[in-house]
């Protein structure tokens, strides 16, 4: 089945018939994300859910999966394995080419944002964890896993880049691979996103949609959002920015980069404290 089919069929049905809703969704993967320095990166794209994801999905079909050798599907770290390159029929080379062809595309796509947060566990440790010890919290198993948290300010990112940009969305769904350790915490995404959200800004609650969990390896846009989050994370380690990195940060319709610092912990630690001390008081 043809990405565009499935991108369809995520969102069928969505809209009021009587009153169009305007729903945007942002593709994620985190599959880049934890080094031996403790540094996450989640990162992905929005854009409006069909018209624009129908079109880069036909694209991404015809011009990356299904050009000679075809591939399945593209993941950075399976198409830069020589057994995975040699059990579908691709030269190194070819692997290489593949990999220029899915920028090209992301390059030439209209419509779409690049978004990406970034945190170092270390740092979640000693600003917000130990804010809420001292107070008297003790953390809950989301605000544990750092990969959970660095979603919560990609999501925040996210709402903020469509806010700014595209004033006419209602609703913004978040598609994340399935398996992946956010998935895990599906019933506590709205409520640790809508807590940052009543501190660091009330006006993006009423965009918050839907997590979706969905496959990798038939979601095109998830693909594009690995391609994305691999790239940005070498840059993180190697400290230099490649011709490809260049071209999927600034050809498309815009790039939000966050960095997690201190500032944002303790931020996110005194709106749980006052969430709770609502709750109690």
């Amino acid at each position: 089945m043809l990405a565009e089919n499935v991108t369809r069929a995520l969102f069928c049905g969505i809209t009021n018939p009587e009153k169009r809703v305007a729903v945007y969704t942002a593709f994620s993967d985190e599959s880049g994300a934890g080094n031996t320095k403790g540094t996450y990166l989640l990162g992905g794209y929005v854009g409006e859910s069909i018209g624009t994801w129908g079109y880069f999905s036909r694209a991404w079909q015809e011009r990356v999966l299904n050009s000679r050798p075809p591939i399945p599907y593209l993941h950075m770290r399976q198409l830069r394995n020589p057994a995975w390159q040699r059990d579908h029929g691709l030269k190194p080379w070819e692997a290489s080419a593949r990999i220029d062809t899915g920028v090209d595309v992301l390059f030439s796509a209209g419509g779409i944002s690049a978004v990406f947060s970034r945190l170092i566990q270390s740092e979640m440790e000693e600003s917000l964890c130990a804010r809420l010890r001292s107070a008297g919290i003790k953390p809950g198993s989301g605000l544990k896993h750092p990969d959970y948290i660095c979603f919560i300010g990609y999501a925040y990112h996210v709402l903020l880049e469509v806010h700014e940009r595209y004033p006419d969305a209602d609703k913004v769904d978040f598609v994340v691979s399935r398996n992946g350790q956010i998935t895990n915490h599906i019933k506590s995404f709205h409520e640790e996103l809508q807590i940052s959200l009543s501190v660091l800004n009330p006006k993006l609650e009423r965009l918050v949609g839907r997590l979706i969990p969905d496959d990798p390896e038939t979601s095109n846009p998830l693909q594009a959002a690995d391609l994305l989050s691999w790239h940005i994370l070498r840059f993180e380690e190697d400290g230099a920015p490649t011709r490809n990195l260049v071209r999927l940060c600034k050809g498309n319709g815009g790039f939000r980069p966050h960095h997690w610092d201190a500032i944002d912990h303790a931020g996110h630690a005194d709106a749980i404290i006052n969430r709770l001390n609502q709750k109690t008081g």
